[in-house]
């Protein structure tokens, strides 16, 4: 007998039509249902406590609290309204705020204590129940209950100091606008196309901060001086402000640390993590940073050279703004790669079409298109996902840029899915929606992305897939719910695929002519997969290292310390005036002494592709295996568990260091 789905419908997103007031009257509501729902938990006597009245009880609180503050961050980031957006920003502030004291109810940890000397021995509990209650007791016992009164009353403190800074540090950037102009001297190497598409301000072509606009620019534009002006510009991103949110943000969670104990705030952050400890990152980060760098500045040793040939100048330096610049050139003339030519073999809606039919098929499920919903703006699609002719969850995709809309890609976890209730007959879908910032239609030229674009669409939908195809039975374990540092396999995973042949010949059609691409330049485009790769990596580990340093503490003036790694590591000198990492959303938005996940994810990414490999990329068999030992699961089993239950063996780092350093 198939459970019942509680699938969503249009009055399931009222939220949309809520004003400014209205939406401050449903978050005081929700927080006040908290409140009642705690209460209620505290005054049960400690002989009658089980799990259903106690830690579901718990559960089910957070869940609908939770609920509604995903859809604030949703229209902080999205509402094409700024109203909207500054109230949810306020109302995030607010909420908090409210949840420092709300969560940090020494009568909830003594529940809990009390259900572990009492209930907890006795009941019949199934494993997945025993792993949520021992998760909810190590939270509140992380809340610092074993502090003296003063102590306790500090750290919440501490806490909404953080909340409030950090947000305000995300709305900096998400708000910030700049752009340089262009005359028509200083477009030379823009594609006519990209031109086309960019909008005009005194007779001049405008060129902004957003990733469609930046990214080819750098990549074409033949004129150094306006590449530098535009990146410096990007590098001011969130300005001084930022810089000084970013030092107070990171002093409060080191002092909170110290206050609950640890040596450190990364053994704070880690300790519910895959790598534990500081010392397992330190040991991660420093070999690979070694071994990579010597690789990666021959890299850069062969582009400055490919530029002092192209200008007769065999002393000639590389700049921040010419890496990219000349690394297209460079890739363009060894591989015969020509992103701009490529783009117009890959119009969106096809990519989309073409991943929908790869995916759906490998993972067994059904996608279809829902017009019916409409949600925040004109350019979001909605889609209802299938299983053996059940609708099971629900997926947006929201991937043009505009004004006051959150300006990276991502992937946001807009409803959780779970067990209704304990019995387990009803069951919530999930809905996933992905983010990104691709150009736009213009005349008649459709939506086009880019290789590196595909890839990017990729990641996030590999996101997508691990919350809409989990089945746990809480939304706390559900889907991209797992540790921090597993998180970004499923998305990494994903963009394997985008480099496959089959794939490339199957979705390529050029938007004028409807040719195919050539199997020359589908195995130019393979060729040239790890070209720079080691500078990359080298960067991205650059970056690591920055946000370790910068949590151990010890990092005084943030800006200036980003300039010296950068320097020591790459050989490159940053701008006088940059102000990185003001424009560094990651470092306060989750990633906080977090940023090694990326690479520690991709270990296992590396491994886990190795056995699609080994028996066959589009099979069936392997992909359900995929879905039903990772995916499915979420984190209501340790997620090394659940990948030697995939591998058949424990992972290692093989794959990995096969993909670096021999390619």
């Amino acid at each position: 007998m198939k459970k019942r789905i509680k699938t969503l419908s249009k009055k399931d997103f009222y939220w949309l039509e809520l004003s400014p007031k209205e939406l401050e009257k449903e978050l005081r509501k929700r927080l006040e249902k908290k409140k009642k729902a705690l209460g209620k938990i505290k005054k049960i006597a400690k002989k009658e406590r089980t799990f259903e009245n106690t830690v579901f009880a718990l559960e089910k609180s957070n869940r609908e609290l939770g609920d509604f503050l995903v859809k604030l961050d949703v229209l902080l980031n999205m509402s094409p309204k700024k109203q909207i957006r500054e109230k949810a920003a306020e109302l995030e502030v607010l909420a908090s705020q409210n949840l420092v004291e709300i969560n940090f109810d020494e009568g909830i940890f003594r529940a809990l204590k009390d259900y572990k000397n009492n209930g907890y021995k006795k009941e019949k509990l199934e494993e997945v129940d025993r792993r949520l209650f021992k998760e909810y007791f190590k939270d509140y016992q992380r809340m610092g209950f074993a502090l003296p009164e003063k102590e306790q009353k500090e750290l919440k403190e501490i806490n909404k100091k953080i909340s409030e800074l950090s947000s305000k540090f995300s709305v900096n950037i998400n708000n910030w606008e700049d752009y340089i102009l262009l005359n028509k001297k200083e477009t030379a190497g823009l594609d006519t196309n990209f031109l086309n598409s960019l909008k005009k301000e005194k007779g001049k072509w405008k060129v902004s901060l957003d990733y469609p606009e930046i990214n080819p620019f750098l990549e074409t534009a033949e004129n150094g001086e306006k590449r530098k002006e535009l990146l410096m510009k990007s590098s001011r991103k969130g300005g001084e402000e930022n810089l000084k949110l970013l030092s107070e943000i990171v002093r409060l969670k080191i002092k909170k640390a110290k206050l609950l104990g640890y040596q450190n705030y990364p053994d704070y952050i880690l300790e519910d993590r895959m790598a534990k400890k500081a010392e397992n990152v330190k040991k991660f980060i420093e070999p690979l940073l070694e071994k990579v760098q010597k690789p990666a500045l021959a890299e850069l040793e062969e582009l400055r050279k490919y530029r002092g040939e192209l200008e007769n100048n065999p002393k000639v330096k590389i700049e921040p703004h010419d890496v990219t610049f000349y690394s297209h050139k460079l890739k363009k003339e060894k591989f015969a790669v020509d992103e701009n030519d490529l783009k117009n073999y890959f119009p969106l809606e096809r990519v989309k079409k073409e991943m929908f039919k790869i995916f759906s098929k490998l993972f067994g499920f059904e996608i279809k298109k829902n017009n019916r919903l409409k949600l925040w703006h004109e350019d979001v699609e909605f889609y209802d996902i299938y299983q053996n002719g059940q609708k099971i969850s629900h997926l947006a995709f929201d991937l043009h840029p505009r004004k006051g809309k959150y300006g990276h890609a991502a992937m946001w976890d807009l409803q959780y899915g779970f067990q209704e209730n304990l019995k387990g007959e009803e069951r919530q879908a999930p809905m996933a929606l992905v983010v990104c910032n691709f150009a736009k239609a213009h005349g008649k030229m459709p939506a086009l992305v880019d290789h590196s674009e595909i890839q990017t669409l990729f990641h996030e939908f590999g996101h997508a897939l691990h919350h809409i195809l989990s089945k746990t039975k809480y939304a706390s374990h559900f889907g991209v719910s797992v540790a921090w540092d597993f998180v970004e396999t499923p998305s990494q995973l994903l963009e394997n695929w985008a480099w496959d042949g089959e794939f490339l010949k199957r979705v390529s059609k050029h938007w004028k002519t409807g040719e195919k691409l050539s199997d020359e330049k589908i195995d130019n485009l393979i060729a040239s997969r790890f070209f720079m790769e080691k500078y990359g990596k080298l960067r991205q580990l650059i970056m690591t290292k920055f946000d370790f340093d910068l949590h151990l503490g010890g990092v005084k003036k943030p800006a200036d310390y980003w300039k010296k790694l950068f320097k020591k590591y790459s050989g490159i000198e940053v701008y006088k005036g940059s102000l990185m990492p003001a424009g560094f959303g990651h470092i306060v938005g989750g990633y906080d002494a977090g940023y090694y996940s990326y690479l520690w994810a991709l270990v296992f990414a590396d491994d886990i592709f190795s056995l699609f490999e080994k028996e066959g990329i589009y099979k069936k068999k392997i992909g359900q295996k995929y879905r039903r030992e990772i995916l499915e699961w979420g984190s209501a089993r340790d997620e090394n568990i659940s990948i030697r239950e995939f591998l058949g063996r424990k992972s290692n780092n093989k794959a990995f260091l096969k993909k670096i350093f021999k390619c």
